[in-house]
């Protein structure tokens, strides 16, 4: 299989544990329906067998599932200790789910601008668009964190950040 098509079937393997209708929230509560942390480990080392991995690809995207599954502790201790771009970024999206708004901002200013920031730019607008969410501009994490802020409870920007979710992991996939 060439490596774009490898890629492509990670990317739809890891958005089958995003799913749409169960999106977390904007803040750290936890939801009734979402997997648990040994569910979790157990398909992060099945994806690792299928696919392979890398030791980042695979810290990244366990990071991002266990942040998706409401698992915020667990998140912050994989990306905390990595020097990457991407954990950062990921570190920024935690620390928004955790309300600790102005630490989530210097997060996202460290990751800022990705290896590939046009590539994510892209693709952020693309999932954007697929969820029907309400986001206009250029993609500003900080400018969203303000949004965030001002209203935490707002239904549509859970849909912004499942986008957010959708392409990090892409992103990622991609591009390590």
């Amino acid at each position: 299989m060439a490596q774009d098509d490898t890629d492509q079937a990670l990317v739809e393997k890891v958005l089958e544990a995003l799913p749409a209708p169960n999106k977390p929230g904007l803040g750290d509560e936890k939801r009734e329906n979402a997997l648990d942390q040994s569910q979790i480990n157990r398909w992060i080392s099945s994806l690792n067998e299928e696919f392979s991995l890398s030791d980042d690809t695979r810290k990244f995207l366990h990071a991002l599932v266990l942040l998706w599954n409401d698992f915020l502790e667990p998140s912050h201790s994989i990306v905390q200790s990595m020097g990457h771009p991407e954990a950062s970024y990921i570190h920024g999206m935690m620390h928004r789910r955790e309300e600790d708004f102005g630490n989530a901002k210097y997060w996202f200013r460290r990751a800022y601008p990705l290896d590939n920031q046009s590539q994510f730019d892209t693709l952020i607008t693309k999932y954007i668009s697929d969820l029907n969410a309400d986001y206009s501009g250029e993609w500003e994490p900080a400018k969203f964190v303000d949004h965030c802020q001002k209203d935490i409870k707002n239904p549509n920007y859970e849909n912004v950040q499942a986008a957010e979710f959708m392409a990090m992991s892409h992103y990622v996939i991609s591009n390590n």
